[in-house]
């Protein structure tokens, strides 16, 4: 096992590579295909047409890996050095270096200006937790610049809490009426108002199998300098019923563990 830790934050964690997504197939592929479509479209006409625009509605239970996704395709739809297979870059080019998943507005997105061959992007995120009034709602809804050179991205997490606050009929309006890249996530969409449901696209979280799990585990732990054995790992993944955002808790307190994943970790935290 690897002899030093890595300096990583564990919780904060996101992936690299698409092959680093443990679960999840469909929503990956789906999230692929809009990255590799919108980048395709722009290098060959310099705008975004309204037409190939999608409302995306992530659904599954917390930690299931919603707002991961949503958090690397931002970063592959700006990065300015993407390999051949929709991968992005180790945040080498101006882009990536921004640190788009993590920084900018909200403390998450911000706004990239990149180069010729990926789009201007403007992140709008919200969490939905924290909005109160329909002021509140619409100044965060305002910030989309729209027109066809400018890519509106507008994540809004926790959505189903703006129901009790009567400000999802708001939202249902600026759906139907801007051109953006809308992705909302929620892990309780029966919630949502029917009318607004029924003009996204869901796609629902998938976990992996316990054996998936626990091989992700054990790759990541190779990867942060943790040292593991078998046994921890296939329990680990068993004990956070196949929840890779729940590993990543219990593999922080593994990193902070000079014997890392071991079975006294596994029974204390996981």
């Amino acid at each position: 096992m690897p002899a030093e830790t890595k300096t990583v934050n564990v919780m904060r964690w996101i992936p690299d590579r698409w092959d680093q997504f443990v679960g999840n197939r469909r929503m990956r592929a789906e999230f692929r295909r809009i990255v590799q479509m919108l980048r395709k479209y722009y290098n060959d006409t310099g705008r975004i047409p309204a037409e190939i625009l999608l409302s995306l509605l992530l659904t599954g239970p917390s930690r299931s890996g919603k707002t991961a996704m949503t958090k690397f395709a931002v970063r592959c739809l700006v990065c300015q050095e993407l390999d051949d297979d929709l991968n992005p870059c180790k945040h080498t080019c101006p882009a990536c270096r921004q640190r788009p998943e993590f920084e900018g507005q909200e403390g998450m997105f911000s706004v990239c200006a990149v180069a010729p061959n990926s789009p201007l992007v403007n992140f709008i995120i919200a969490d939905c937790t924290k909005l109160q009034t329909a002021r509140e709602l619409q100044e965060v809804l305002d910030k989309a610049q729209g027109g066809s050179r400018v890519l509106d991205c507008v994540y809004l997490d926790e959505v189903h809490r703006l129901v009790p606050k009567h400000l999802d009929e708001i939202l249902l309006k600026e759906v139907e009426d801007k051109d953006c890249l809308w992705i909302l996530s929620t892990a309780k969409p029966n919630d949502l108002d029917t009318m607004l449901r029924n003009r996204l696209i869901t796609l629902e979280t998938e976990l992996p199998d316990e054996e998936e799990l626990a091989e992700w585990i054990a790759d990541r732990c190779d990867d942060w300098g943790i040292p593991w054995d078998t046994d921890s790992v296939i329990n680990g993944a068993r004990k956070v019923n196949r929840v890779p955002g729940l590993a990543l808790r219990g593999l922080a307190m593994a990193a902070t563990n000079p014997e890392g994943l071991t079975p006294d970790i596994i029974d204390r935290y996981w």
